[in-house]
């Protein structure tokens, strides 16, 4: 097992899909993973997230309950034919800015002999959801599960509650979730997204020129927790994976193995 030790993004995107504002976006932290992964040449298949600190750029203004975050727009293009038709439109997602720490156990069965410089060569040039990685505590290889505790101490397991949401119902209940005071830290967040169009080579996009088709896709949001490390450190850990459910959906879920 790989352990990330507080590693701190500076200019982490807070905004998910436009809709709602987290420190965890948990679709850019699979997105991490499944970089490092490629790096490494191993399978990653599942990750544990603890959230330890976060800061959300913004300010206070008359009213005192009430932050204004700072809001960044920008454009870019992309294909001609990607744009409205009487003009172009701002491409490039907007950013609500934040300082983010986190730490990151990501199950790997048999790390690489070589893992630990590969590691840290990733790190120097690393990104979380447009956020660079600015510094980390350190990098350890555990042997089980059991380890982690001797090395995190504090923070907060990040943990899925789609038992609040009503399926019949989920933008509703999930708003409902959200306002009940008598569940502390909960929080909405991008859980995967569905392509709304077929995958292709977009002369202007990220890493276009390496044969990585894109394709534009709605988000989706999911319920989550933040718990404290000390209330589930005896039961299973909350890792978090990633799965198409069909051919345009993909989704990050929780997956307890015990």
């Amino acid at each position: 097992m790989i352990l990330i030790k507080q590693l701190h993004v500076s200019r982490l995107n807070a905004l998910s899909g436009g809709v709602v504002v987290n420190t965890t976006p948990l679709t850019a932290i699979y997105g991490f993973v499944h970089a490092l992964q490629r790096k490494l040449d191993e399978t990653l298949d599942r990750f544990v997230v603890i959230h330890h600190d976060s800061r959300v750029r913004g300010e206070r203004f008359f009213n005192y309950d009430t932050m204004a975050p700072g809001f960044c727009r920008s454009a870019s293009w992309i294909n001609g034919k990607d744009y409205p038709k009487n003009g172009l439109s701002l491409s490039i997602q907007p950013h609500i800015e934040a300082a983010v720490t986190l730490s990151l156990l990501i199950h790997c069965d048999i790390p690489p002999v070589d893992a630990l410089p590969l590691i840290k060569q990733f790190m120097h040039n690393a990104r979380l959801a447009g956020g660079p990685v600015v510094r980390y505590q350190d990098i350890v290889l555990l042997d089980d599960e059991a380890a982690l505790a001797e090395h995190i101490h504090t923070g907060y397991f990040v943990v899925e509650r789609k038992d609040l949401i009503n399926p019949d119902q989920p933008v509703p209940s999930l708003i409902s979730a959200l306002g009940n005071q008598s569940i502390p830290w909960l929080f909405a967040t991008s859980t995967g997204y569905r392509t709304l169009s077929s995958p292709e080579d977009r002369e202007g996009t990220r890493l276009y020129d390496h044969d990585y088709p894109h394709a534009f896709v709605e988000p989706i949001l999911g319920l989550y927790q933040y718990v404290p490390l000390r209330q589930r450190m005896a039961e299973p850990l909350p890792y978090l994976a990633g799965h198409w459910a069909d051919e345009k959906t993909f989704l990050i879920h929780q997956v307890e193995y015990s």
